[in-house]
């Protein structure tokens, strides 16, 4: 693919998206998690190459979007590691230790070691265990559960 089509292919791939939304799931178990996280003081961000408004529609659908400080769509294919950068300086984060950030591609793990976050990959995503493993991401999880116990928190009932 060349590189000029890209952001009409990404374009094309996000209106496609926005009308079939509904027929997207969230992973089962993450919505618990997500609710555990933010019960117990986590501040969570979402920071995507997906737009804003898909985003939030997919968090009201499953009654998620109260639990997010802030969302940033429409992040550039090439440009996660800036945005994350500027994300922790808005949201005045001290420190790259005190972050976790949660992706399913390649793109991720590369962006957070940039700014020397660390990066759990998820398999149930973009790509795939085999890939993702290849990067070397800080945690493979392959089952939502497992980022509570990589952040040391409790499931909540």
């Amino acid at each position: 693919i060349s590189y000029i089509k890209i952001p009409h292919m990404l374009l094309r791939g996000k209106r496609i998206l926005s009308k079939r939304l509904d027929e997207i799931s969230a992973v089962q178990g993450i919505v618990p998690v997500i609710q555990a996280l933010y019960e117990q003081g986590y501040t969570l961000f979402v920071v995507s190459s997906n737009s804003e408004t898909n985003i939030r529609l997919f968090l009201d659908k499953y009654r998620m979007k109260h639990y997010f400080r802030a969302i940033y769509g429409n992040v550039g294919l090439f440009s996660k590691a800036q945005t994350l950068k500027k994300v922790m300086r808005w949201q005045k984060i001290d420190g790259a230790e005190s972050c976790l950030y949660i992706g399913d591609e390649v793109r991720d793990i590369e962006a957070a070691k940039k700014v020397h976050i660390k990066i759990a990959a998820v398999t149930w995503g973009f790509n795939g265990m085999t890939i993702l493993k290849k990067y070397k991401p800080d945690y493979l999880v392959s089952k939502p559960k497992q980022i509570l116990e990589i952040v040391g928190a409790r499931e909540t009932t």
